[in-house]
């Protein structure tokens, strides 16, 4: 049990540990089963966690946090329900395994795997059949099944790994819509049934269970865990000791290495630039989301401007005006992409990057008519100020590489007259 402050503190964590794998060695942080306790915007959240060295690599709230009274407890009952309780005995969380003959918990060494045993000594519950942002070493993920992370607020999405058929994705769910930003397809021409972490990387398998291809890692050390970041990124960790002697985690592969690639790299409403320092620029006044459909709205075209986003469904044989059309009669729609005669509606302003003039596709945002706070000759400006700070800043360190040369030549040179006198 953990017991609450008796007034509410903003930095309130704490965490029991109460299995350990007991598996440390040189570069083998071990796994620890916690009850675990953190303060968030007022309440108490209380959940069960599965941690690698300090990491959580699965918990009990990913899906719904339980605000407890009072205390933090964790319980096996005499039924065999593993539950997650406050002080008033609410149940906030439960394994849902009542009357299963379940009679003890364990912590499976190598995996991490948390799992319920009954009498007979068989798995009735574990925490490898409930996926959340990360997958572990030999935990598997079929078609139905994904990795998610949290939901967040204001508005509400969330980002997944997924099978589809052929091929992974990476995906951003917002309200009742998907946008993949990601795919891997394996060379091998075959459906994926489903995948599995290995200490090499993440192998891919057909119905047959033969292995039709692998993301590999690239730094030849055994991968401990793959993570679906908050920033929709997708990365396999790998451990190793710190000069303090300490063990930390380092990325080893990361799906997608260009930040304006990102899904959501500058938020809502922005652009991501190509300039050295990928700038984000702000596109006032347009409408974040959808809900916009009459007569009082317009398109405005970026030239030079996609999306990082793609929607599996798609309107065909429409013209470039069609397509922009069709956007401001619909009021799901914020935005539109037409790109190789395919018309593609979105209910939200993301994943905006500069593609550079000449491009194939043309991608407009929805505003409000009479306002002024963006136009086609705006962005265009906004984005030649980014291209000539490229060049300034590329001036600037030939500059200084061509001031250091010369300051290193004199400084040789008059080295060279006192030697001579």
């Amino acid at each position: 049990m953990i017991p609450f402050p008796p007034m509410y503190e903003d930095d309130f964590k704490a965490s029991a540990r109460f299995l350990d794998s007991d598996d440390i060695g040189m570069n083998r942080p071990s796994f620890k089963a916690a009850l675990s306790v953190e303060a968030i915007n007022g309440d108490i959240s209380c959940f069960l966690a599965v941690l690698l060295g300090d990491v959580k690599v699965w918990g009990s709230d990913h899906f719904m946090k339980f605000w407890a009274d009072g205390a933090c407890v964790i319980e096996l009952t005499q039924d065999g329900d593993l539950q997650v309780q406050d002080r008033n005995g609410h149940v906030g969380w439960s394994s849902g395994t009542s009357g299963l003959g379940v009679k003890s918990l364990e912590l499976q060494k190598r995996s991490g795997n948390l799992i319920l045993i009954d009498t007979k000594n068989r798995t009735r519950w574990q925490s490898f059949d409930y996926p959340t942002d990360n997958l572990l070493w030999s935990q598997q993920l079929n078609a139905s099944t994904r990795l998610t992370t949290p939901v967040t607020s204001s508005p509400a999405f969330f980002y997944s790994l997924e099978i589809r058929s052929s091929k992974l994705t990476l995906c951003l769910n917002f309200e009742d819509q998907k946008y993949s930003y990601w795919e891997f397809k394996p060379q091998r021409k075959a459906n994926i049934s489903f995948i599995r972490l290995g200490s090499r990387g993440l192998k891919l398998f057909n119905r047959n269970s033969t292995k039709i291809g692998q993301i590999l890692e690239t730094d030849g050390k055994a991968v401990r865990f793959l993570a679906l970041e908050k920033t929709g990124n997708l990365k396999l960790y790998h451990a190793r000791k710190s000069y303090t002697n300490l063990i930390v985690f380092e990325s080893s592969y990361q799906a997608i290495d260009n930040f304006c690639n990102l899904p959501l790299p500058c938020g809502f409403s922005r652009v991501c630039t190509r300039n050295i320092n990928s700038t984000c620029l702000d596109l006032p006044e347009t409408q974040k989301y959808s809900g916009f459909c009459d007569r009082s709205f317009k398109m405005v075209e970026l030239e030079g401007v996609d999306t990082v986003l793609r929607k599996p469904s798609q309107m065909n044989n429409l013209t470039k005006d069609e397509c922009s059309s069709s956007c401001t009669e619909d009021c799901s729609c914020a935005a539109a992409l037409y790109a190789k005669q395919k018309c593609y509606h979105y209910g939200l302003i993301a994943g905006a990057r500069e593609v550079g003039r000449g491009s194939e596709s043309s991608f407009w945002v929805k505003v409000e008519k009479g306002r002024h706070g963006i136009s086609t000759s705006l962005m265009n400006k906004i984005l030649l100020i980014g291209e000539v700070a490229n060049v300034l800043a590329i001036c600037c360190i030939v500059g200084g590489i061509l001031y250091w040369v010369l300051k290193i030549r004199q400084k040789r040179r008059g080295n060279s007259g006192t030697d001579s006198n």
